[in-house]
């Protein structure tokens, strides 16, 4: 399987009259549009779940990471495999790409944006809210596209009939509509939600986001502030909860506010002060919703330790672990420079991080047990040995008992989608672009001070910089992919440091940010199975063809480097 994207069908401009949004009377009153909030509410945990979560693609298209194993169907060389045409045939999530995922979203969301004022309300308030709320999901997933795929079509309202007549809008057309929604929607979301609800707090978080990606700092600022001083949330620096201490071969270690922080059982309850938005999957939701075997997450990031001569799936060892395959591998920046100089940084000492050299032989037929594990020689190594932040990745499986089944690959959990640490990175990230290098310094060690990592300077503090601190602090976590060409496309937009939106496609941040710190595509690793290779117009994924063809009336465009750009037309804007 392979972290990358695949083509729709026609399915996604034909949709199907069989879902729940027929008929015309259904949705009468407020608990009728809450049920389809609540369909909208439910796609956010699809990232995070199944045998391999679909944000490894988000990772593997980044500086942090690639994919891990090493068959020939795996995706290294982006040039070969990501093509218009071809990404349809390569290995994938089951639950689809994210061109149909996030369209899918869209749709949802717009027979909410729709329907709203079809139904009755007691107050005029609640009839705002079901709208803010519609206007919440659809803001989101178009963010994710245009920084996957730059200029989408715009979809405005629910579709009730064929449609294959879209065209292209530009990305800051539709960014500087979903900030106009959004300004609406941060008026009217609720101040008090339940867990898995949207707030008026993560509208708040959304809008800084699209602030950031339109060019309107200081409004990113104002709004981040809404978050940090206003909201009522604060990071979490002091234990809480149910306050697992981790057991490694009979040994106790003693946990710490990060560890607590990521426990499933905590990361939904009222005395978690730094969750601002959270997607949940539980176990004993499992035929209400719920994905049938869990996350997968430990799976997904984790080393195929056991494909070690010498290791197996039995014993206190595997219970600890679990079955990593490595879907996404970290690059030697990930997993080793960026934690130069990182003193007692919690997210880099025990419990909460897993050093390779940690590992015994755990088989006791052989003359090895018990001795250290020897790092490989082969390419195998590439997926089997790696360090990681073990309180994130490790997930504990309801399902697949480790001391009963050999196949434990984590369990369910609930995942942040916002949380108050990425809003601080967020609002330092607003003041770098305004030059207010002193308040950016102060959120950075806001989030470095809970981690009890060293405290920076003003002058440490650079766009590289702010990434490295949001790698340390949300891997596994964020869109990587997204963030870093949002930021691309800023550093055009602002003609920073030489880009310039005229020749994206050959020059720009993202490749030259991804080409520095993940060697693997900056120095075209050969591997026995092909190479690894990235080019600029990566920055961007391709718009499947096969959604270009069946457009049969319209003209959706396809992204400069990629077959079929010749073709373009001027986008909407």
């Amino acid at each position: 399987m392979t972290g990358v994207i695949v083509s729709c069908n026609e399915d996604f401009l034909q949709p199907k009259p069989l879902s729940i949004f027929m008929p015309e009377n259904t949705y009468t009153d407020k608990t009728a549009m809450i049920s389809l909030l609540n369909d909208c509410r439910h796609t956010y945990k699809q990232e995070f779940i199944g045998n391999m979560q679909i944000v490894c693609t988000e990772y593997n298209a980044s500086d942090l990471c690639i994919y891990g194993e090493m068959y020939s169907g795996g995706l290294k060389d982006f040039d070969l495999q990501m093509t218009p045409t071809s990404v349809a045939n390569l290995d994938i999530v089951n639950s689809g790409s994210y061109w149909n995922f996030g369209f899918a979203a869209i749709k949802s969301a717009n027979v909410v944006i729709s329907r709203y004022d079809k139904a009755t309300y007691d107050t005029e308030a609640d009839k705002n809210e079901i709208l803010a709320e519609g206007y919440f999901h659809r803001a989101y997933w178009y963010y994710r596209l245009v920084h996957q795929y730059g200029d989408v079509p715009f979809i405005d309202g629910e579709i009730t009939r064929p449609t294959v007549d879209l065209f292209t809008m530009s990305r800051k057309s539709i960014l500087n509509h979903m900030v106009t929604d959004m300004e609406f929607a941060v008026q009217h979301l609720p101040v008090s939600v339940q867990f898995g609800e949207v707030s008026r707090t993560a509208g708040y978080h959304l809008l800084t986001k699209l602030y950031l990606s339109v060019g309107r700092f200081d409004d990113a600022i104002r709004v981040a502030t809404e978050v940090i001083e206003r909201s009522g949330l604060a990071l979490m620096k002091s234990r809480f909860g149910t306050r697992f201490n981790a057991e490694f071969l009979g040994q106790m270690y003693e946990g710490n506010v990060l560890w607590d922080l990521f426990r499933k059982e905590n990361i939904s309850i009222s005395t978690n002060t730094e969750g601002i938005f959270i997607a949940q999957d539980r176990v004993e939701f499992r035929n209400n919703g719920a994905t049938s075997d869990g996350s997968g997450r430990t799976r997904s990031f984790a080393p195929y330790w056991l494909g070690l001569p010498g290791m197996i799936r039995e014993g206190p060892l595997y219970e600890y672990l679990l079955r990593g395959v490595a879907f996404s591998r970290p690059s030697t920046y990930t997993a080793y420079t960026l934690w130069a100089n990182c003193g007692d940084d919690l997210r880099h000492n025990w419990p909460n991080w897993f050093p390779m050299d940690s590992l015994r032989y755990n088989d006791p037929t052989q003359a090895n047990y018990g001795q250290p594990v020897q790092k490989p020689l082969d390419d195998d190594s590439i997926r089997n040995w790696f360090p990681y932040q073990y309180y994130k990745i490790y997930v504990p499986d309801e399902l697949r008992d480790p001391k009963t089944n050999n196949d434990s690959r984590g369990g369910y959990t609930d995942n942040y989608i916002f949380r108050l640490a990425e809003t601080y990175l967020l609002r330092a990230e607003a003041y770098w672009w305004t030059n207010n290098l002193e308040s950016a310094k102060n959120d950075i060690n806001e989030v470095r001070g809970r981690a009890n990592a060293p405290l920076i300077t003003a002058a440490d503090v650079t766009i590289d910089y702010i990434l490295d601190e949001r790698a340390r602090e949300l891997y596994s976590e964020e869109p990587r992919k997204t963030e870093l060409t949002r930021i691309a496309f800023i550093m055009a937009d602002q003609n920073r440091d030489g880009y310039s939106t005229n020749n994206m496609h050959l020059n720009n941040f993202f490749y030259d940010r991804v080409m520095r710190r993940n060697e693997w595509y900056g120095q075209q690793i050969q591997t026995a199975t092909g190479k690894f290779k990235m080019s600029p117009y990566h920055y961007l994924w391709p718009i499947p063809q096969t959604s270009i063809d069946a457009n049969v009336e319209g003209h959706i465009n396809q992204n400069l480097g990629y077959a079929g750009s010749e073709n373009n037309i001027p986008p909407l804007e």
